[in-house]
């Protein structure tokens, strides 16, 4: 964790936790947001994204999660009404120590999240956590009847830990929980009990669905 504080916009959603490494496309039509990108478009740095923890996206300031990760802006679509599409990329992790401004839009002063270095041992864990991905996604393809589209882990244990969490369909309050934590280990130990617990859920409906398939045969 690096003592600098650094004062960053935010971009509050309400069902979005961004992992470093990530992209998320984004649609601008809020004036107060219009005039944020406009800002960090000028000096070319970031905004943070963070999750809405009450209140909405649109209307009244949301009170969001201390925990983010700042958005670089990789592309931009000026749209003619004013509106934008953006496409962003997660960057690094930030916790916000306090929110200097409100309207129109939120600027907080925040601190930045580091793992620190993993020990020889997380090997083990990661090969755990990679052949429990490949279960799972092996499941939701095979749920959702498609065919299983190739995904690249990386072989960085901690940017392993964050595709990880992008990819799991799990709550947002969980994959928050996976972003503030702050050793890649222990966020490889949750992601194996999440993988674990949904590839179960998955093939559980899985087993019913072909149950009642086989059903629907015997009795024509």
């Amino acid at each position: 964790m690096a003592g600098e504080l650094q004062d960053i916009p935010l971009f509050p959603l309400g069902a979005v936790v961004l992992f470093p490494g990530m992209a998320l496309p984004l649609h601008v039509f809020e004036e107060r947001y219009k005039q944020m990108v406009g800002r960090c478009l000028a000096t070319n740095e970031g905004f943070g994204v963070v999750l809405i923890r009450e209140g909405r996206e649109v209307g009244a300031p949301a009170e969001p999660f201390e925990v983010g990760t700042v958005a670089r802006i990789a592309s931009v679509e000026r749209l003619p009404d004013g509106r934008m599409n953006l496409v962003t990329v997660g960057t690094r992790r930030f916790r916000c120590v306090e929110h200097v401004q409100v309207e129109p839009y939120r600027i907080a002063r925040v601190e930045w999240l580091d793992d620190p270095p993993a020990g020889d041992e997380i090997g083990a864990l990661a090969g755990e956590v990679r052949a429990a991905v490949e279960e799972y996604l092996q499941a939701v393809y095979a749920l959702a009847e498609r065919p299983r589209r190739a995904i690249e882990f990386p072989d960085d244990v901690a940017l392993l830990s964050f595709q990880v969490g992008a990819v799991l369909q799990i709550a947002p309050q969980e994959r928050q929980r996976l972003l503030e934590t702050t050793a890649t280990d222990a966020r490889l130990r949750q992601e194996l009990a999440y993988l674990r617990r949904e590839t179960r859920l998955l093939q559980l409906l899985l087993s019913r669905r072909d149950s009642g398939n086989a059903g629907k045969f015997s009795r024509n």
